[in-house]
């Protein structure tokens, strides 16, 4: 009643007139922070999880560097190995401190403090920034990379709150709110200050740690929510920078009919200008409907009647100079493939433009793709491996090259009607060429011939040439002369035709039937005669009549074949477009005006026009006269 001071004995007699009950307990607030971790180093592994075996893998080009080739999977991976690492030492220390008290916990914030310090500087080291700018800006984005960086950083950021929550729940073991003295024996003896009455002496049991109270269920909820906020920003951001729709202008086409090719020279339907480029190339190629524009900046399918574009595909404010070059029109599959550097293989529908696949079993092989309209490689050891262009999946693969044929001279193309293989054989006077078709479907060798061709060049010996038609002409260069086969689409190789009579010829054009060729014996840039050479062993070819009403005389710059006439590009004070029948005769003689940048000019017949293409100095393409 006096003093007001209350004592209290720890481990005093049971007898005293005292209450006996806790302390208070441990401050909840630690282990909220705790959970708010635990959420975000969770939502980094789920992130981690998704960028490596579930989100669209980045197309890396066969020549990138490994360190790009490898960023999101080291990333992926580094927060995975570094959140199983933290939270297995965590749940070690965490029991042993429980057992052993407060100097086995400092040991274990100590260790965890140690790694968590290893993973920043991990993250530090891997160069984030510029890598990750490097691969978004250049290559096509996906949200692998996005998200693998996101769950390193939420992974540490979890671990680190984690760390902080384990030591302020250390520190909230000590008692508060009470002033101690030791009293000897047992315990301590606390006084509460004050002036009231004396109050009933009250005990607290000590033991090497208070109870935690837990928090309530509202609290950890909130705890779990402020954790979940960021793992699902960072998901979403990571999968709004990965998406690729917004860099891609696809426009897609309803299928149609197919027009005819034009049986006669018709007056001029349309006329396009081509985009040039500094540095670009541009290039026009037979496809679907009409004919295909590839350039920097994508792809453009014309119909063939009209001029007028029918579909596309092009990347918005990303262009790279190799796309017109690494573009193919598979005619006898109705596919239309193209490569972008950064972007990889992409396959469409040559009447529709729908994108048939990015992804299979061609994009993994380094093989040289062979010319023609179906899809193939050939390796360097003249194994043939045939694709199905639609799906891009693996049909047949043949076996290499025989014994004593050098692979190096070893040249593949493929038609819609077979696969040939023209490989050279034997040495000096025993040289000859062989040519072996495949079957396009099975795979299966349906024929094969050797060809004489003593004494063959060294460099380059064999030229292998496929028209539009699907004609095959191969050129056989000899020490002094050249020998040249002549294999009609769908005709038997036994068909082929050899012929040693020529030397510096050239075949723009030809048929099951026949060829237009042109040959230049003095060996003059542009060929004195030009002749239709029947496709029959023995034919005596026709030459064109190269007389005008007026007299003069115009050379042939390009000539094409059509069902029912030959027409030529001739060249005097102008252009003109002339025109033959089968047999030779002349028939009708039209001026025309191209490009002035136009230096070269050739035909290319697709369905509904035949297409005239003036070329610059370059031999790049900048204009398209399409003729009914």
């Amino acid at each position: 009643m006096g003093s007001g001071v209350e004592r209290i004995l720890f481990g005093g007699n049971m007898s005293d007139v005292q209450s006996s009950e806790r302390a208070p307990s441990h401050r909840p607030w630690p282990i909220l922070v705790g959970l708010a971790g635990a959420a975000l180093l969770a939502g980094g592994v789920a992130l981690a999880l998704y960028s490596q075996f579930v989100a669209a893998p980045i197309p890396v080009p066969f020549d990138s560097s490994a360190e790009d080739r490898d960023f999101p999977a080291r990333l992926a991976y580094g927060a995975l190995v570094f959140a199983a690492a933290f939270t297995m030492i965590g749940v070690v220390f965490l029991v042993r401190g429980r057992r052993n008290g407060a100097h086995s916990t400092t040991d274990g914030a100590l260790i965890l403090a140690g790694v968590l310090i290893v993973g920043i500087g991990f993250a530090v080291t891997s160069h984030i920034p510029s890598t990750y700018q490097h691969l978004t800006t250049e290559f096509v984005a996906t949200p692998r990379v996005p998200a693998a960086v996101a769950a390193l950083g939420l992974v540490l950021l979890g671990s680190a709150l984690m760390l902080v929550a384990g030591v302020l729940w250390r520190l909230t073991t000590r008692i508060s709110g009470c002033v101690g003295r030791p009293t000897g024996g047992h315990g301590v003896e606390i006084a509460d200050a004050g002036s009231e009455p004396a109050r009933p002496r009250r005990r607290v049991e000590v033991g090497a740690d208070q109870p935690t109270a837990l928090p309530r269920w509202p609290a950890m909820a909130v705890a779990l929510l402020v954790g979940t906020v960021p793992v699902l920003g960072a998901a979403g951001i990571a999968v709004a920078l990965g998406d690729d729709t917004g860099a891609v202008d696809h426009v897609t086409a309803e299928r149609s009919s197919v027009s005819t090719v034009p049986t006669a020279l018709g007056p001029e339907k349309f006329r396009l200008q081509l985009p040039r480029v500094a540095d670009q190339d541009v290039r026009v190629l037979p496809a679907g409907t009409g004919f295909l524009v590839s350039t920097s900046a994508g792809i453009t399918l014309h119909d063939g009647a009209t001029g007028a574009e029918r579909w596309h595909y092009r990347r918005i404010g990303y262009a790279v100079d190799n796309v017109p070059a690494k573009t193919l029109s598979l005619r006898g599959e109705d596919v239309v493939l193209t490569y972008w550097s950064k972007r990889g293989w992409m396959a469409f529908d040559a009447f529709t433009g729908e994108l048939l696949w990015t992804e299979s079993d061609f994009t993994r092989d380094r093989n040289f793709t062979v010319h023609g309209n179906l899809l193939a490689t050939a390796s360097s050891l003249a194994e043939v491996t045939r694709y199905n262009a639609r799906t891009g999946g693996i049909m047949w693969i043949t076996p290499r090259e025989a014994a004593g044929c050098a692979s190096s001279n070893t040249q593949v193309v493929a038609i819609s009607t077979a696969i040939y293989r023209t490989a050279v054989c034997g040495e000096a006077d025993a040289q000859t060429v062989v040519v072996t078709a495949y079957d396009p479907q099975s795979g299966e060798l349906r024929d094969q011939r050797e060809f004489p061709t003593p004494r063959l060049r060294s460099a380059i010996p064999v030229d292998v040439h496929v028209l539009d038609s699907g004609f095959v002409w191969i050129k056989a260069w000899h020490d002094r002369d050249v020998t040249e086969l002549f294999l009609p689409p769908n005709r038997p190789l036994t068909s082929a035709v050899a012929d040693s009579s020529r030397t510096n010829s050239a075949v723009p054009a030809a048929d099951d039937d026949a060829l237009v060729s042109s040959d230049g014996p003095d060996g003059r840039a542009i060929p004195g005669r030009w002749e239709i050479l029947p496709a029959a062993d023995g034919a005596v070819p026709t030459q064109l009549d190269m007389t005008t009403p007026d007299g003069s005389g115009r050379s042939v710059q390009a000539a094409a074949m059509l069902p029912g006439e030959i027409v030529g590009v001739t060249h005097s004070d102008g252009y003109g477009l002339r025109t033959w029948d089968r047999t030779g005769r002349a028939a009708q003689f039209r001026p025309i005006t191209v490009a002035p940048e136009a230096r070269y000019l050739r035909f290319t017949t697709v369905p509904g026009a035949l297409l005239l293409i003036a070329m610059d100095h370059d031999g790049e393409d900048i204009e398209i006269i399409g003729f009914g």
